[in-house]
């Protein structure tokens, strides 16, 4: 597999001079403000992926060009200064790296035998709220349309039965109309009219192309429904068919001889509800009759489903970038799109470049990915115009509490030892985030939670091990008598017996010591709680010592050690 392993972004967008971001062939977790750069990364990304496959270069070179009324230079960067995107990937088992980029005078993204950037571009996805909210942005009066939907982020991604990529095909036909054609092969052939059999092949051949088109793309939409619906079903309704997506060409390409313009297709999506007797009903527009979480829900499916149905020849570079696309969810939906995309194997082999200005979200999501494939960041940026932003690698609390104590900012570290505390023990007890938006829970009563999750953690693992049929309760009984010299019992029930209360003792000794550590370090935690890490205690007569603070930090780096053995399989 191949990995994005640092991304150099030089005067473009938001970024004025250079900035290189290490990826470090993880998956990534951005948080900044609106403004602070990270929406700069999603479009840097997907520029470079679409340079790859761009017959006409000069359509790259004009995002870096001075004065170009499409370049994307950062304004604030001097005139002479060079512009440019530079990415270098990292083949994850021989850690072989290769460098690209994309500049006002270098493509290097689509060089003969390396299809490394074409194929990313072909297998990645770039998902973002606007995008989804052109799903079911229609007046109330209209039918949700997709055509443009699908033009802009599915079609260019797909190839027909004859291996034809439809976004080509429909450039083709929507910019090479039959007056183009017209136009070309007279100037090809330097006469000023052409034969009437001439005219008539080319009319016969451009109609052709697109009736091929409509009828690839009908074929295409329809066999795109079944996995939307097993999408929407599997993840979001609990597998209960309540809902039910339609997609259909509801109208043809068409071309216009008098205009000569390509009239495009229509696409349209209608939502079935099931009703009692299990028969399904047509909602009559249902963006109006849906709220916006189930709306979204809807849109991901169409677009998940189409990012992970389409054939990719060589995936072995492939990433999704999720720019704030979930900012119409409550906290609970969002963690249930997460959940999905961390979890199914259907994403595992995806690069996860995940960016929001949400820093609750961001903390929930880094509070379910906390592992080696991981890396996370702050963007920040103050309000001067002419301002860079800032890219800080995120820390946790505990580490934030550790600078604080070096630098003798002993309320600061005391807070942060707080802050840590409190989320080590919310992701214990809550692993799965069932209670995020249950309100505030005070730090005594989620040690006294802790405490009892490791009692109750400690009988279900008693239930697994030895409530079994395969001794009966009369048989069980036998383990306190003088069993192995009962002559009446099989060697095989000896033999039960024998693995029972063998393995009866090895969990009461481990049992004693996970619970002496876990009292330990829990009461431990109490103790410290109203002396050091109590927030109103800071301004009192009672002065934070650095030996208390550090026999803290050392209490919470246990527990954090203690708690994530217990969060282990």
């Amino acid at each position: 597999m191949k990995r994005i392993s640092k991304l150099t972004i030089n005067n473009f967008k938001a970024f004025k001079e250079s900035e290189t971001i290490h990826f470090d062939s993880k998956n990534i977790l951005v948080h900044g403000t609106n403004g602070s750069g990270k929406s700069s990364v999603y479009w840097t990304l997907y520029t470079f992926l679409q340079s790859s496959v761009k017959t006409d270069l000069a359509e790259v070179h004009k995002y870096f060009r001075l004065n170009d009324p499409q370049s994307l230079r950062n304004i604030h960067a001097e005139d002479e200064a060079d512009s440019f995107i530079e990415l270098e990937l990292e083949d994850t088992e021989s850690h072989l790296k290769q460098t690209y980029k994309i500049s006002e005078t270098l493509v290097n993204t689509q060089e003969p035998g390396d299809s490394n950037i074409k194929d990313a571009n072909q297998a990645s996805d770039f998902i973002n709220y606007r995008l989804l909210l052109n799903f079911y942005n229609s007046a109330h009066s209209e039918e949700i349309e997709l055509f443009w939907v699908f033009h802009r982020d599915i079609l260019p991604y797909f190839n027909n039965a004859n291996g034809e990529n439809f976004g080509e095909l429909y450039k083709s036909i929507s910019e090479n109309t039959l007056g183009k054609r017209k136009e070309t092969e007279r100037n090809n052939r330097g006469i000023a009219k052409l034969s009437g059999l001439t005219i008539r092949t080319l009319k016969r051949n451009y109609n052709t192309e697109i009736e091929n088109f409509n009828r690839a793309l009908e074929t295409f939409v329809i066999e795109l429904i079944q996995p939307a619906n097993n999408f929407l079903n599997r993840h979001f309704l609990n597998n209960d068919a309540s809902l039910k997506i339609s997609l259909s060409l509801a109208e043809d390409a068409s071309y216009n001889e008098r205009t000569d313009e390509l009239s495009p297709p229509s696409i349209k999506m209608t939502i079935e509800q099931m009703l009692e007797d299990g028969t399904y009903k047509l909602i009559n527009r249902p963006h109006s009759f849906l709220n916006e979480a189930r709306l979204t829900q809807i849109a991901l499916s169409v677009r998940l489903a189409a990012m992970l149905y389409r054939p990719q020849a060589n995936d072995l570079f492939k990433f999704l970038v999720l720019d704030d696309m979930l900012i119409s969810l409550d906290m609970s939906n969002r963690m249930t799109v997460v959940k999905i995309i961390l979890t199914d194997p259907d994403f595992a082999d995806f690069q996860l470049i995940i960016l929001t200005h949400d820093k609750a979200f961001f903390n929930l999501i880094k509070r379910k990915t906390i592992s080696q494939d991981w890396k996370y960041f702050d963007f920040v940026r103050d309000n001067h115009p002419a301002s860079k932003p800032v890219i800080r690698d995120s820390k946790t609390d505990l580490e934030k509490a550790k600078e604080y104590f070096e630098n003798k900012d002993f309320d600061g570290c005391a807070n942060f030892l707080r802050k840590a505390a409190e989320n080590m023990l919310t992701h214990f007890i809550d692993p799965n985030m069932n209670e995020i938006d249950s309100g505030f829970e005070t730090l005594s009563n989620k040690i006294n939670r802790a405490i009892n999750t490791v009692g109750e953690d400690g009988y279900m693992k008693f239930k697994q091990s030895f409530i079994r049929a395969s001794l009966t309760p009369d048989e069980i009984k036998l383990i306190e008598t003088d069993f192995e010299n009962d002559g009446a019992l099989s060697p095989e029930i000896k033999g039960k017996l024998r693995g029972l209360k063998k393995s009866l003792l090895k969990f009461t000794v481990e049992q004693n010591l996970q619970q002496a550590t876990s009292r330990n370090v829990l009461t431990e935690l109490q103790e410290i709680k109203d002396r050091i890490l109590n927030p109103h205690s800071h301004g009192n007569d009672m002065p934070l010592y650095e030996q208390e603070l550090k026999d803290a930090i050392e209490v919470i780096e246990e527990l954090k050690v203690f708690l994530d053995s217990k969060a282990q399989p």
